[in-house]
């Protein structure tokens, strides 16, 4: 269980820097596209 505890936390931060990267991106004026899932985040809550 703390392995799972431990992969959450783990994709969370993932997905918060690929967002502030993004934000960054954006702020400079370049155009952004991304197409992103969402799926571990609900396979894990379903596993905890």
């Amino acid at each position: 269980m703390n392995d799972v505890v431990v992969a959450y936390c783990s994709y969370e931060k993932l997905y918060q820097a690929m967002y502030e990267a993004i934000a960054a991106h954006s702020r400079l004026g370049l155009n952004v596209i991304v197409d992103v899932g969402h799926h571990d985040f609900q396979r894990l809550e379903a596993m905890m």
